[in-house]
C-alpha cells in the first residue's frame, strides 16, 4: 500500500486496503475492517474506478453484517450493487479481473449468513458457484458457504453432500481460512450430530484433518 501511495496510484491503494479489511473481518474485528472499508472506497471514488468501489462496499457491508447492524449492511450492498454496475460498462484494472458476480455474489451470501438470514445466504452461495475455472480456492469457499447455508436452515443432508464435495477440493489446498470455514459448518451441524449424513461427514472432516466440534 505505502509503495502504491508512493507513486500516487489511488485505485491500487485502495485495492490494498480492501485486502486488509478481508482479513480483519476473517480474525473477527469488525470495526477495523469497516475502517478500512470505507477507506478502500474513497480511494475508489476519487480514482473513478467504480468497481474498486463496489468490491470495498460489499467488504463494508460483511463488516457491518458481522456487528448485526442490519440497516447499514443492507444499505452497503446496495451501494455495492449499484457500483457494480456502474462497473460493468466501464474497463477496469487487470487486478481486479477476479472480482466478478460470483465474486460479488459469494460476499453477498456471507453477509446474510452473518445476519442469520440464511434462506437469502443460500440464494447468492448457489450464485457464487456460477465462476470460471481455475479458482479451486474460491470454489471451496463458496461451497462451505452454501453449506452453512443449509445447515442454517436444517437441511442436513444436502449441507453434507455439499460439505463433502468441499473436502474432495480441501484435500489439494492449504488454507488456514479453508479450516476455519470447514470447523465453523461443524459447529452449524453440532445439534445434528446423531444424522448418519453428519457422522460420515465427520469422519470425512477429521480425515482431512478438520478439528470436528465435540472431538
Amino acid at each position: 500500500m505505502r509503495l502504491c501511495q508512493d507513486v500516487g496510484d489511488d485505485a491500487l491503494a485502495g485495492e490494498m486496503l480492501a485486502g486488509m479489511s478481508h482479513q480483519a473481518a476473517f480474525v473477527q474485528q469488525p470495526a477495523v475492517a469497516m475502517d478500512l472499508a470505507r477507506a478502500a472506497k474513497d480511494h475508489g471514488q476519487r480514482a473513478g474506478v467504480p468497481a474498486l468501489v463496489a468490491e470495498a462496499s460489499v467488504m463494508e457491508a460483511h463488516a457491518l453484517a458481522l456487528v448485526k447492524d442490519v440497516t447499514g449492511c443492507l444499505a452497503a450492498l446496495h451501494e455495492s450493487e449499484r457500483a457494480f454496475a456502474a462497473a460493468e460498462e466501464r474497463d477496469r484494472p487487470a487486478w481486479l479481473g477476479y472480482f466478478d458476480s460470483a465474486y460479488l455474489a459469494a460476499k453477498f451470501g456471507r453477509c446474510f449468513r452473518d445476519l442469520g438470514r440464511p434462506a437469502e445466504a443460500e440464494q447468492f452461495a448457489r450464485r457464487s458457484l456460477d465462476m470460471i475455472d481455475g479458482y479451486d480456492r474460491g470454489r471451496l469457499f463458496n461451497l462451505v458457504l452454501l453449506a452453512s447455508a443449509l445447515a442454517d436452515q436444517r437441511k442436513v443432508e444436502e449441507a453434507c453432500q455439499t460439505a463433502s464435495a468441499a473436502l474432495c477440493i480441501a484435500r489439494d489446498v492449504q488454507s488456514v481460512r479453508t479450516t476455519a470455514d470447514l470447523v465453523d459448518l461443524s459447529h452449524r451441524l453440532a445439534p445434528f450430530q446423531a444424522d448418519p449424513a453428519v457422522r460420515l461427514l465427520n469422519e470425512e472432516m477429521r480425515a482431512t484433518g478438520v478439528l470436528v466440534h465435540g472431538a
